[in-house]
């Protein structure tokens, strides 16, 4: 199964001074990496000048 998301944001409205957390995506991959093996899952996370994208991909289990 794959999944891509991807959000747009204007980064003249980000803040230099303000960092996130990224303690959502850290979480993902914690979650990831209990319920799955490296070879079962692939997740990319990408962040380019104006978008915000997530790619994931999972082996179904049969």
């Amino acid at each position: 199964m794959r999944f891509k998301i991807e959000n747009n944001f204007d980064c003249t409205r980000l803040s230099k001074t303000s960092k996130s957390s990224g303690i959502g995506l850290k979480n993902i991959e914690r979650r990831l990496e209990y319920l799955y093996s490296p070879n079962e899952y692939k997740y990319e996370v990408i962040r380019t000048n104006d978008t915000f994208s997530i790619l994931l991909e999972v082996q179904l289990k049969q």
